[in-house]
């Protein structure tokens, strides 16, 4: 669990920062994602039914990403910063 201020620190950078709090993947998140959707592509057809779980989403720009390749669920401590996420995506 984030302490208090840490919490805070998360809710400002990923609901009100203009560079970590859009629904487009910034040029950082671009290059992760890059990455991230090659091993996906390479995955086995038998992986069809694939479940993908997002550890510390953010505002859930990853999630959505990886929805395109199964079902894919966010996991985010900050309770503000993952209602910005639900209304975001």
């Amino acid at each position: 669990m984030p302490t208090l201020q840490e919490a805070a620190y998360y809710e400002s950078k990923f609901t009100q920062d203009p560079h970590w709090s859009s629904r487009e993947p910034n040029s950082d998140e671009v290059a992760r994602w890059d990455a991230i959707e090659s091993m996906l592509r390479a995955l086995p057809k038998a992986c069809e039914t694939r479940q993908l779980l997002d550890v510390g989403c953010g505002r859930g720009w990853l999630t959505h990403l990886c929805s395109a390749f199964g079902q894919a669920q966010g996991l985010e401590p900050v309770v503000e910063v993952a209602e910005f996420a639900r209304r975001t995506f």
